[in-house]
């Protein structure tokens, strides 16, 4: 349970059998901070909302700024503002921004340094650069793929892959052909939803798997196929190059 003391320090007490175990915790109202020996005291810094010590503000009235520990008016700060402070130079992860106002700005997600608010030129620890953003091994944006060291773009218009010589899933209006990815499926292949897949043997141009509708030079068209002499029971119809049931 807890209690409030006096010296405005909320104790916590807890029960263990054999005895009491008691844990002070400081959690003094308003601006007041935790002295040494855990009795609030009275933030007397001018414009601080709330004291970390009896030197130090940690959080300065509306209309100030917080510089080195001390609260000074917005107008006064002629370095940069960040997140209610006015510091001389930007902190990592931000970059300075001199108009309209100086500020510090954040850069890109997961970004130490960067040359602007879009740009990142190195990125924190664990995350890898790729075209100024950062990412992880596991979140290499589409289009790429990570080779154990960087994210590295993939074959010309393949949207997914695993590394830099085949391609898994092609990019919108191109095709997969074997490991390549083609604006249109070339001759003696026929187009299969994203895929390109080939015709029969000795077929130039076809609508299926099984299904030609011309063949190589020297071939003839029998049943979906392309053969080289007619089989018996059909002859051969010169007009159609094609193979005929008698």
């Amino acid at each position: 349970f807890f209690f409030q003391a006096e010296d405005g320090i909320r104790d916590f007490c807890l029960s263990r059998g054999l005895g009491d175990v008691y844990k002070r915790q400081a959690t003094c109202p308003g601006a007041k901070f935790p002295d040494s020996s855990n009795v609030c005291q009275a933030c007397t810094l001018a414009n601080c909302d709330k004291c970390s010590s009896a030197t130090v503000c940690a959080t300065c009235a509306s209309g100030n700024l917080l510089q080195n520990g001390a609260c000074v008016g917005t107008a006064s700060c002629t370095t940069y503002t960040y997140n209610g402070a006015c510091l001389t130079t930007c902190p990592a992860g931000t970059i300075a921004v001199e108009t309209p106002n100086k500020i510090c700005s954040n850069c890109p997600n997961y970004c130490n340094t960067c040359s602007s608010t879009s740009t990142c030129t190195a990125c924190k620890t664990g995350y890898i650069l790729y075209n100024g953003q950062c990412y992880t091994s596991t979140t290499c944006p589409t289009g790429t793929y990570y080779n154990g060291t960087n994210c590295v773009a993939c074959i010309t218009n393949c949207a997914a892959c695993s590394n830099g010589i085949t391609c898994d899933t092609c990019s919108g209006g191109f095709f997969k052909q074997n490991s390549l990815c083609v604006s249109s499926c070339p001759s003696a292949t026929f187009t299969s939803g994203s895929e390109c897949r080939n015709c029969p043997q000795d077929c130039v141009q076809c609508s299926g798997a099984a299904a030609c509708q011309t063949c190589k030079t020297g071939y003839t068209l029998y049943n979906g196929g392309c053969v080289l002499n007619c089989p018996q029971g059909t002859f051969f119809d010169s007009a159609h190059v094609l193979c005929v049931d008698t």
